[in-house]
């Protein structure tokens, strides 16, 4: 979100913010022990938090976003440190928690 202006942000559609989301997920999936199929995968609920800081002026502001979609596990220890430690900086706000499921498709 900081790499471009924020008109430019502004200006980009719904659509738009969730290829670039996605994008940056994928981009994330091997050092979280996974790939994902981008084909089958969402962003959505897309917020900006700002929380008042308790000894300074500047607030704590982060980025909140839902993914939904399809993972392959390729390394299942990374995984389970993503689990159970979360990912992402701003962990020590509820953010970064992964909800895993395992899919069962019947062909």
């Amino acid at each position: 979100k900081h790499r471009l202006p924020s008109d430019v942000r502004r200006a980009f559609g719904a659509a738009d913010a969730s290829r670039a989301a996605v994008a940056w997920l994928a981009q994330r999936g091997p050092s979280l022990g996974v790939t994902f199929d981008t084909e089958k995968c969402t962003a959505t609920d897309y917020a900006q938090v700002r929380i008042p800081h308790p000894k300074t002026a500047k607030p704590i502001e982060f980025s909140e976003i839902d993914f939904a979609g399809r993972l392959t596990v390729t390394d299942p220890e990374r995984l389970r440190a993503a689990l159970f430690h979360g990912v992402g900086k701003a962990r020590a706000y509820g953010c970064g928690l992964l909800m895993v499921r395992r899919l069962v498709e019947w062909e």
